[in-house]
């Protein structure tokens, strides 16, 4: 059973593209109160688990050496399509937490590469327009022009349903 907070839908993905899913632990610091659900923009740390990702900021560099080892580094972004809360009625990914009987979170699946999606999970009060170039902020979807202007570019809007507060974006 699902919990549907926000709309989230992958349209389209190109497996020839390398897109691909992965099933992880999200990281304990996000917590139970604020778990990562499906349209939230995530990266994978060192650890093996999951974090909400932002953008890098290239104009911050300081340096052509600064900047090459941004773009050398440059960090994998995925987008959570089963978040913790789709398991939230599974018994066997629920636990005890001190005396009481409550739900933990304990893994996201998520996917990246080459692929088109609809979402509600974005900054909002933008004037979203096809075309426009999207980052990411604290794993929400950003119009780069908003967000800094030297911030590495994740998607591209291809359209924005301002009634249904839909953004339709696809990832290179």
């Amino acid at each position: 059973m699902s919990i549907l907070n926000s709309l989230f839908d992958v349209v389209r993905g190109w497996p020839n593209e390398n897109a691909i899913d992965e099933t992880a632990e999200q990281n304990s610091a996000i917590g139970a109160g604020s778990p990562l659900i499906e349209g939230d923009i995530v990266k994978m740390e060192s650890d093996g688990t999951w974090n909400r990702a932002t953008s890098e900021d290239y104009a911050a560099a300081g340096s052509v050496a600064a900047l090459a080892g941004l773009l050398a580094a440059k960090e994998l972004f995925w987008v959570v399509c089963s978040g913790v809360e789709d398991d939230q009625y599974d018994g066997l990914k629920q636990g005890y937490v001190g005396a009481d009987f409550t739900y933990v979170p304990w893994k996201v699946t998520a996917i990246r590469g080459h692929i088109m999606f609809e979402t509600q999970r974005f900054v909002a009060g933008r004037a979203y327009a096809p075309g426009d170039a999207i980052s990411v902020d604290a794993g929400l979807l950003d119009r780069t022009a908003d967000f800094g202007a030297g911030r590495r570019q994740y998607a591209e809007v291809l359209s924005y349903d301002s009634a249904r507060e839909l953004l339709t974006v696809t990832t290179s």
